[in-house]
């Protein structure tokens, strides 16, 4: 008997592990293409490039509604703002953790192609 209760811990430790890997790596796979949209605006409008990143969004299976998706151009500089919320299950049918993911990027530059920090 004490064997299945701790197969069954195991079991929901890697269920929980599991779902909230995906979920993470969803995160960061959308927050890159919001990242490359921003940088590679070009002369796009705000809603073409909204569009771009709901696309992105749907291939990804990331819930987020296009009101949370905002473009907005600041000079030169894209700035894209997209925060969504994740239910996450932990414990099938019984617990989920709800997250709050922040995919937000600017096309502004942070550092060389070398990969070291510009100067402030």
């Amino acid at each position: 008997m004490r064997i299945l209760f701790k197969l069954a811990i195991l079991g929901l430790v890697i269920f929980a592990g599991i779902q909230s890997g995906a979920s993470v790596w969803r995160f960061y796979a959308f927050r890159d293409s919001v990242r490359q949209e921003a940088w590679f605006a070009g002369e796009r409008t705000t809603e073409e490039i909204a569009d771009r990143v709901m696309a992105h969004a749907a291939r990804l299976e990331v819930p987020i509604s296009p009101y949370d998706v905002v473009v907005q151009f600041e000079g030169d500089v894209t700035v894209i703002s997209a925060v969504y919320e994740e239910e996450i299950p932990i414990v099938p049918r019984a617990y989920s953790y709800r997250h709050v993911y922040d995919a937000s990027a600017d096309s502004s530059v942070r550092g060389s192609l070398s990969g070291r920090e510009a100067p402030r």
